[in-house]
């Protein structure tokens, strides 16, 4: 759901969700997943760090779900964080999960805004 939509950039990041690898770390109140995109996959025409949230998962083992952001660097993937608020993680790997529904917290946020490295 991040990555839905008719930004021009989008079709770029969907072809390098296709062709990467991912290496999670999990804590207690959620994971970070780090993307590596295979060299040869273009990167978007992007500058700088944007951040995509506003996807919410209600996961009925949380009263309150888990919060997405995806983390895009100078046009590439980069990492997805997700977190509970407050609660234990569930099970380590996302398709432990029992049924889950996915929706948008809010509008979608625009991509064009850069933030700067952490």
């Amino acid at each position: 759901m991040l990555l839905a939509g008719d930004y021009p950039a989008l079709p770029i990041l969907r072809k390098q969700l296709e062709h990467c690898t991912v290496e999670r770390q999990c804590d207690s109140d959620g994971y970070i997943a780090r993307i590596f995109v295979d060299p040869g996959v273009p990167s978007a025409p992007l500058k700088g760090r944007q951040i995509l949230s506003g996807v919410h998962a209600a996961v009925p083992e949380l009263a309150r779900g888990i919060a997405f952001k995806l983390f895009i660097r100078e046009g590439r993937l980069s990492e997805l964080e997700a977190a509970t608020f407050g609660e234990s993680m569930p099970p380590a790997r996302p398709e432990e999960l029992g049924a889950f529904d996915l929706q948008y917290l809010t509008d979608p946020v625009l991509l064009d805004r850069t933030y700067p490295f952490d």
